[in-house]
């Protein structure tokens, strides 16, 4: 079955609930920048396993670690278990991210 990757932002409230998401393919698409991540503003690598009739038949996350930046080794699913390994190229993309972003400053 197809595996799709999506970036997101999530906007959080007090109690962690996600009040919004901002999808996008690329980081360079996203709305926020590196150094407005924060407890209300999270990131996160969407992982989507779609059949042959494009129904979604598995969903996992991996957050980005807000202290250093980076992501995990493995999605997780809804429980926190850990699921699937996170493809290099992933955590290339948001190093080649917050490095782009930082020249710019």
């Amino acid at each position: 079955m197809p595996t799709n990757y999506e970036w997101s932002i999530e906007t959080v409230d007090e109690y962690h609930d996600i009040i919004d998401s901002d999808f996008s393919y690329s980081l360079n698409d996203i709305t926020c920048k590196p150094d407005e991540l924060n407890k209300n503003y999270r990131l996160v690598l969407v992982r989507d396993v779609i059949d042959k009739y494009d129904s979604l038949q598995d969903r996992t996350w991996g957050y980005v670690d807000l202290e250093n930046m980076t992501l995990p080794v493995y999605t997780k699913d809804a429980f926190e278990r850990l699921s699937d390994k996170i493809p290099k190229k992933y955590h290339e993309e948001l190093k080649r991210w917050i490095t782009a972003y930082n020249k710019r400053l």
